[in-house]
């Protein structure tokens, strides 16, 4: 004898097309209210008197103090659900019964009043097991040994319940949060459940995946608590894609939603189940569910099934983030450059063409850092600096030069902002220029070039001086002709330490400026790669190809048809053969240097 719980059946699993219902919910019955220890107490034990049965027992053939203390347990946790009243004095009637059929003396019970109510209802017989007397131990059929045997299709207690058809039932809820719920049983109501015979129960689960149904069924008993609730087990909960995602198991299929329909269908034969009710089981950390209706939440993200909290990076790419600002349903791209605890400043123009040229010396202002991250100069027309076709100059940490006498004409009037550590916000005066330049330009679809305070990140027409004056040091210098090995360029990393910067260049012979630079961690960018599959260090995407090629481009689209193919006009690509007892392939959009003598291929290292 026990306070009641609910007990795991045996299931069986099939899947099958589900029907659709989405939306279909249910009446939750009203919410009881709590009571105390002290009330719940009171209540079965005037309930227990006023049996004559048990009252007449009690003290004599019925210990009333264990009956009382689950009594008890059952109302006071159900919140003072007075339908356990009914099924505990039950209960104490069929013990009675056992202590009758061991032959206790002090045992008496009005069996036909008692056992078999309402004479059966005329639809069956009062009957007493007499196998029951022989055993010395009670077993599961003798727990009740005197009972109404109903004709079909009559069944209950007193045989008045009409079994023909599926009994009612509303759920005690319409939504039910995995993450922070106990979902894996729900309680049902009815106007009449029959304890005595055999509720059966079919649950569906339902997830979308692909706008199409997945549906999982699962076949159990109904727990007969009263003749007005039960308990129905959902013990497959966790097959569902959506449990398996909250508890960080590994799925094979991602469903369309962080949301789950459950239908639940009962009947006292085991053949046909038409009749259903639902609930819906939500993930709350992306998700809200009220009366049988789901939103995501504003400050959440929901992709591909699973939820995200605002600013959480991918598990499987962490440049990716969820930014529900921006789309609450698939990843957000972060700024390569600039993210974490950096952010870019606002835009600023602090000089204009006139006089000598264009200078934006942010250092001598004083604003924002001494030592940015990344530095980002365009155009007022947005055109990146290196797209402009002029001749500039970049002071490492102190500012961007563009000189009136080396640019036909005249310069352009440019704008920079900066890479910087988050701070609070201050206020800061920073003079200001307006420009009343009439040249005009076509703007290009092509990224703005980003060059770190110290080196280059990607750049065009970049001087070899200004890599040196940075401390910069030449570690390869030959000429394009010349085959390169897998085992040579393996060998700079003896070279590097874990800090070290270092650059891969093109670029004439007898010149000083570099066609093409890209600077980046030496021991990351000298790390063999997959075909194809280059990795993105620093501003980058490097690859290391053993037999095929290295080198960078500015996007990850790359066509290793041994060296990179792709976009013979892309001027921010750089391609070496490796191990093919060749030289070239390409600086920028120069390709076709298998056996070129006027272009070099360079490398430099910091420190």
């Amino acid at each position: 004898y026990h306070s009641i719980k609910p007990t795991q059946p045996t299931t069986t699993i099939s899947t099958s097309t589900g029907p659709n219902d989405w939306n279909t919910t249910t009446p939750v019955p009203t919410t009881l209210k709590p009571i105390t220890i002290e009330e719940a107490t009171q209540i079965c034990l005037e309930g227990f008197m006023n049996n004559t049965e048990i009252a007449n027992n009690m003290g004599l053939c019925l210990d009333i103090s264990m009956n009382l203390h689950f009594c008890t347990l059952d109302i006071f946790q159900n919140t003072g659900d007075m339908s356990f009243l009914e099924l505990h004095i039950d209960l104490s009637l069929d013990m009675i019964v056992q202590n009758l059929v061991e032959k206790n003396p002090n045992c008496t019970l009005n069996v036909s009043n008692s056992l078999c109510p309402n004479g059966c209802s005329n639809n069956g017989v009062c009957l007493f097991d007499q196998t029951c007397l022989s055993n010395d131990v009670i077993s599961v059929e003798c727990l009740s040994p005197v009972k109404c045997h109903c004709n079909k299709p009559f069944g209950g207690k007193d045989c008045s319940l009409d079994l023909s058809g599926p009994p009612d039932l509303e759920l005690d809820r319409d939504c039910c949060d995995l993450r922070t719920e106990s979902c894996d049983a729900i309680k049902g109501f009815g106007s009449s459940y029959s304890t005595r015979d055999t509720i059966y129960a079919k649950i569906e689960f339902l997830e979308k995946v692909n706008n199409k149904w997945k549906t999982v069924e699962e076949y159990t008993r109904a727990t007969s608590i009263n003749e007005n609730t039960i308990w129905i087990n959902l013990k497959k909960i966790s097959e569902l894609t959506l449990y398996k995602n909250i508890h960080n198991q590994q799925i094979n299929v991602s469903t369309d939603e962080s949301l789950a329909l459950v239908k639940i269908y009962i009947n006292y034969m085991n053949t046909s189940f038409v009749e259903f009710k639902s609930f819906k089981l939500y993930d709350s950390k992306c998700r809200t569910c009220q009366n049988g209706i789901s939103n995501v939440l504003w400050n959440s993200c929901e992709i591909n099934g699973k939820c995200f909290s605002s600013n959480e990076t991918s598990p499987l790419n962490s440049n990716h983030i969820c930014n529900p600002s921006l789309n609450n349903n698939t990843w957000t791209l972060l700024d390569p450059f600039c993210f974490g605890e950096n952010e870019w400043t606002d835009w600023n123009n602090l000089d204009d063409p006139s006089g000598d040229g264009d200078l934006e010396l942010f250092s001598i202002y004083d604003i924002y850092c001494k030592n940015p991250f990344h530095v980002q100069i365009e155009t007022l027309d947005g055109i990146p600096f290196n797209e402009s076709g002029q001749l500039v100059h970049i002071a490492s940490n102190y500012g961007f030069m563009c000189l009136n006498n080396q640019n036909k004409g005249s310069c352009l009037d440019y704008k920079f902002r900066l890479c910087c550590p988050k701070k609070p916000t201050t206020t800061s005066t920073i003079p200001t220029t307006t420009t009343t330049s009439t040249t005009t330009t076509t703007t290009t679809t092509l990224s703005t070039i980003i060059f770190n305070s110290s080196y280059p990140g990607v750049a065009v027409n970049y001087s070899i001086n200004d890599l040196l004056n940075a401390g910069f040091r030449n570690v390869y210098d030959k000429f394009y002709s010349v085959p390169l090995t897998t085992l040579e360029i393996l060998g700079i990393r003896n070279s590097c330490r874990s800090d070290s910067i270092l650059c891969a260049a093109g670029g004439l012979s007898d010149s000083n400026i570099l066609n093409l630079v890209s600077c980046a961690n030496c021991y990351r960018v000298l790390t063999k790669t997959n075909l194809n599959n280059p990795q993105f260090v620093g501003s980058a995407y490097w690859y290391l190809t053993e037999g095929e090629s290295f080198g960078f481009s500015r996007n990850s689209s790359i066509n290793q048809y041994y060296a990179d193919y792709n976009d013979h006009n892309d001027t921010y690509r750089l391609s070496w053969h490796l191990d093919r007892g060749i030289g070239g392939w390409r600086v920028g959009n120069v390709i076709w240097l298998n056996s070129d003598n006027i272009y070099k291929k360079y490398i430099y290292i910091h420190p």
